[in-house]
């Protein structure tokens, strides 16, 4: 009888231990007037951090691996301070002479200066010294996207085979925030503190822009989070259109601070 009992609560034991995570809730949202006033299309995900609850638009899409583009600086910046090729905010990089077609890319410049500037040399600098190997090791430990280095080191997050989804994105800021990346505390630090675009005694807002343009469309990108109080809210906003679109790059801004004061979060 006694043996019994034992292998019924052991067994009850192993179904509730097996039990999968409480998962994140739902809502399917309908942000489509925001796009249309810029001529553009895209998707939207939001995720409230606190209450774990994922507020979504165009949901195939939020799951749909793109090119990152300039997001990738968010976890360069880690690999670059992690291999010391940059020591902190200020570590300088002398301008090669080359004149580019933003003006403030000609000059030298500290990662803070780059990564707030999207300065395309800058990182494509930190890729040559980190090299293709540590390069590759370091997409798998932070398992960032789909982890594909196919594709030139300088630029694979430009035009390679590299992919990131929307929940992936919210996924990796959330680890970030939540200090849980293979990474020191100072090269968090550094990297919450260049990512600060407003910095108020109600909330911190990080972002960063992304932009692509091939065969004719481009892809762009917002994404981010801001705190507030205990909470955090989680943005990845990403846009299609084309390069004739004058309204395109403001657009990835501005559609997500439309949606993040019609949620309330900014104001």
């Amino acid at each position: 009888m006694m043996q019994s009992s034992f292998f019924l609560f052991a067994f009850v034991w192993m179904i509730w231990s097996a039990k999968p995570p409480v998962t994140s809730a739902e809502t399917k949202e309908d942000f489509s007037a925001h796009y249309q006033k810029y001529g553009v299309s895209g998707s939207f995900l939001l995720y409230d951090l606190k209450n774990n609850q994922f507020a979504v638009y165009n949901k195939t899409q939020c799951e749909t691996g793109y090119l990152p583009a300039s997001t990738f600086k968010i976890p360069n910046t880690l690999i670059a301070l992690e291999n010391g090729i940059v020591q902190d905010e200020n570590t300088i990089f002398k301008w090669d002479g080359v004149r580019r077609s933003i003006e403030n890319w000609n000059q030298d410049t500290t990662l803070r200066m780059a990564f707030q500037n999207s300065t395309v040399w800058y990182y494509q600098k930190i890729a040559r010294e980190v090299g293709y190997a540590k390069m590759n090791h370091w997409l798998q430990k932070l398992n960032y996207g789909n982890r594909s280095m196919d594709g030139k080191l300088d630029r694979f997050w430009l035009d390679g085979n590299i992919r990131v989804s929307q929940y992936q994105q919210i996924d990796f800021m959330k680890r970030l925030h939540q200090n849980r990346l293979p990474v020191s505390t100072k090269s968090a630090a550094v990297l919450k503190s260049i990512m600060i675009r407003k910095d108020t005694a109600a909330f911190t807002y990080r972002a960063k822009t992304g932009w692509s343009d091939r065969n004719g469309k481009s892809l762009g990108w917002f994404v981010g989070y801001i705190t507030k109080g205990e909470n955090a809210y989680f943005f990845a906003n990403r846009v299609d259109g084309t390069p004739e679109n004058p309204l395109f790059g403001t657009s990835r801004i501005e559609i997500a601070e439309s949606i993040l004061r019609e949620k309330g979060i900014l104001p």
